[in-house]
């Protein structure tokens, strides 16, 4: 900050320390006493505290807009919204990893199972592709579907997927979801709209809406690419064999391994 408004350095700063600062200082700006990062696709990323920024991984986490995805999802959405600090990527793995769910109930019902698993773990990580009932009844009941559908597609629609390259709910609305947070600690985009009168704020939501088609054809061709790589990747692995009957072959049964990114 001290170097961006005076460019003055710190009296103990070396001159490989000077060297850094100043690569380091083109990737932000001040603007009205505020810090911003400049972004490698042109956008601005408002630099927070450390308690801000706990207070944003919170509300992404857990909140009106959780969707409790692996660390590096946490990253992307929360440069989506526009904040940025030096420790984001560690912070919300930390988080992410050390993130339990024990809830204790005096009566175990299928009510209670069903609401358990519809509020703390498929609105937060998304739909399992198994549940371990252990031959428990409670478990297994249709009670859970009815529950977690219309509370998993709010997360899942808020989401950056990697196949289109943007969210479900951007292709429909030519802007991303605000999120309850960027209100308490407004974001660029907050401010920028908050300085616009009513006229200039809706004719500025129809040049966005005039713009989804062209949104819409570059998703599809993001998408296109994506699928290109993915049979790319798959090929380099695949080798032509010529089998006839009664050939004898060798099955590998591989081990189950965890998925790294998160639980």
């Amino acid at each position: 900050m001290k170097f961006l408004e005076n460019q003055e350095y710190s009296e103990n700063a070396s001159i490989t320390d000077k060297k850094y600062l100043r690569k380091l200082s083109s990737k932000f700006f001040l603007n009205g006493g505020v810090l911003y990062k400049r972004n490698y696709d042109s956008d601005f990323l408002k630099c927070v505290k450390k308690q801000e920024a706990n207070q944003i991984i919170m509300e992404i986490h857990e909140g009106s807009f959780r969707i409790h995805a692996s660390g590096h999802t946490m990253v992307k959405k929360i440069f989506r919204v526009g904040y940025y600090w030096m420790t984001v990527e560690v912070d919300s793995i930390e988080y992410f990893t050390k993130w339990v769910e024990a809830v204790s109930y005096a009566n175990v019902t299928r009510q209670v199972v069903a609401r358990f698993l519809r509020k703390e773990i498929i609105c937060h990580y998304g739909v399992p592709s198994k549940i371990i009932i252990d031959n428990g009844s409670k478990l297994n009941n249709k009670m859970i579907l009815a529950r977690v559908i219309p509370f998993t597609l709010h997360g899942y629609l808020t989401s950056v997927h990697t196949s289109i390259g943007t969210t479900l709910f951007y292709l429909v609305y030519g802007v991303d979801a605000v999120l309850p947070v960027e209100v308490e600690i407004p974001s660029l985009r907050i401010l920028t709209s908050v300085k616009l009168d009513k006229a200039e704020w809706v004719q500025a939501r129809f040049d966005q809406l005039n713009l989804i088609d062209e949104k819409c054809f570059a998703t599809i061709c993001h998408d296109q690419l994506y699928q290109k790589c993915i049979k790319r990747a798959h090929d380099k692995k695949v080798f032509p064999h010529s089998l006839k009957a009664e050939d004898l072959v060798l099955k590998k049964i591989l081990p189950i391994h965890t998925d790294p990114r998160g639980k």
